[in-house]
């Protein structure tokens, strides 16, 4: 019996479910020992039960099996009780719920929890010493969103930032989560000073990193611009080449709605998601350590995204999966995972209604999938083993279906 046909009859009917037992058994078939489905939520969400209670729902039907939540969030409040003494100094430690309690709830559920850490944009520490960075006209820098913040090329900065993340692996969370690791993109940037500056700014980030892998004992996962999957981020600082090689988990940005409009402005709208997200981390794996692992972020909210819905998270999910990805963190600043949970439960039971079956219209485009992906001179490089061969095979031939 021919495979691929049999494969392509079987997608019709139950993709879904199919693919859902494949993320599940990724763990086995590839070099991670954990495969991430997580969550993000902000401190304000986290601290409402209700909120708390459908993220445990949502672990118990195994939809997720990760939250992050902000403890150094965009202002630079501290979301616990820290015994930092120049974060009490700049009255940076603001609680909105007990720490150890959450941690305690979600561990009970198997969650991985992991505190997101907003790294050199800071409203508060910025004023300590001569931690932030200066303006040419006087005073501390602000940029458009009347933000100050810390001097990237400041080694007592990064031993400030240190100090937080270990106090947050005693505490009890599983890993640390670093974003804003990069220099300040709006505002005045020419009136920038630098007061320790030392170099190219994506020295100063791949130092900071390189110091921060000297002394910690916790794993470290790092956010980045989408873009500095195909790029050296000179303004920003990041080149991932230079930052992978001292962090466990390399998390791109890679929300469609973000990228310019002529971004892949030639594939049909119905793919520019899946293809984002597939070109960016193939072509990010090329320029990154080859012992990182990619765990994307996944656009979980409509800003700009016309198409959002259950499906257009799915085709996320699979561009990922096919580039691979070793799991996936979403993203709704508000915390609404209504539509999320949604899809991963369709995506689950094989309903008459599951991604498996509407996929068959959604994704059929005028394009043929393999010869765009040869002419992009990816197709070929695919892993051909294991779970990434069985995905590839069967995401081509839900492709091909015909009615």
């Amino acid at each position: 019996m021919n495979f691929m046909r049999f494969l392509s009859g079987l997608g019709k009917n139950i993709a879904g479910p199919i693919l859902f037992v494949l993320i599940a058994l990724c763990p086995v078939f590839s070099k991670a020992s954990y495969f991430y489905t997580g969550v993000y939520l902000n401190p304000f969400v986290a601290s409402k039960s209700y909120k708390v209670n459908e993220i445990l729902n949502a672990a118990k039907k195994g939809l997720i099996n990760t939250v992050i939540i902000d403890m150094k969030d965009d202002f630079g409040n501290l979301r616990f009780n820290s015994k930092n003494p120049i974060a009490q100094k700049v009255n940076a430690v603001k609680p909105l719920f007990n720490v150890r309690e959450m941690l305690d709830s979600l561990h009970a559920y198997n969650i991985r929890v992991v505190a997101r850490l907003v790294c050199f944009k800071d409203g508060k520490a910025a004023h300590y010493s001569n931690y932030g960075i200066t303006d040419k006209k006087g005073g501390l820098w602000y940029d458009y969103g009347k933000m100050a913040w810390m001097d990237p090329y400041n080694k007592k900065v990064w031993d400030y930032l240190y100090s937080i993340m270990n106090e947050l692996y005693e505490i009890g969370f599983d890993e640390i989560q670093l974003d804003y690791v990069r220099f300040p993109t709006d505002g005045a940037l020419s009136r920038c000073r630098y007061p320790s500056w030392n170099g190219k700014k994506e020295e100063a980030i791949a130092g900071f990193l390189k110091y921060i892998n000297t002394k910690r004992e916790f794993p470290i996962q790092i956010d980045v611009f989408g873009y500095a999957c195909w790029y050296v981020l000179k303004r920003e600082g990041q080149d991932i080449s230079k930052m992978t090689p001292y962090v466990d988990i390399v998390s791109p940005m890679l929300y469609p709605s973000h990228f310019a409009p002529q971004f892949q402005k030639y594939v049909d709208d119905n793919y520019r998601s899946y293809y984002i997200y597939f070109l960016s981390i193939k072509h990010g794996m090329s320029m990154a350590s080859k012992s990182v692992k990619f765990i994307p972020y996944i656009q979980a909210f409509g800003w700009k995204a016309p198409l959002f819905g259950e499906d257009y998270i799915i085709l996320q999910m699979m561009g990922a999966l096919e580039a691979g990805a070793e799991g996936f963190f979403f993203w709704n600043a508000g915390g609404n995972y209504t539509v999320l949970f949604n899809a991963l439960s369709s995506f689950s039971m094989g309903s008459k209604d599951s991604i498996g079956v509407r996929r068959k219209s959604f994704l059929r485009s005028q394009m043929d999938h393999t010869e765009y992906l040869e002419r992009q001179s990816l197709y070929k490089s695919f892993p051909h083993n294991g779970i990434h061969t069985m995905l590839r095979k069967i995401v081509h031939s839900i492709l091909q279906m015909k009615d």
